[in-house]
């Protein structure tokens, strides 16, 4: 076998690799995301607000977790917080 095939299989095999690898990270998200809905992630962020901040009544609209906005980064968007 000559050197320039067997790079183009390696090349061939890295590129399969890596898209597979893209589309499990896409799959992954996406279901994170839909798992993770705001009307199943709002009650559990007021949980949260409401144990960790003691001395204070909090009101939360919606909290939606936004990854395909803030790629790479995940982010919480939260509506009509009030401390």
């Amino acid at each position: 076998m000559s050197k320039k095939r067997v790079m183009k299989k390696i090349g061939k095999w890295a590129g399969i690799v890596i898209g597979s690898l893209v589309l499990l990270l896409a799959v992954i998200f996406a279901a994170i995301v839909w798992i993770l809905s705001p009307s199943r992630l709002t009650p559990i962020v007021q949980d949260y607000a409401n144990e960790y901040l003691i001395n204070s009544d909090t009101k939360i609209g919606s909290v939606e977790l936004t990854i395909w906005k803030t790629f790479p980064c995940v982010a919480l968007d939260v509506d009509n917080l009030t401390i």
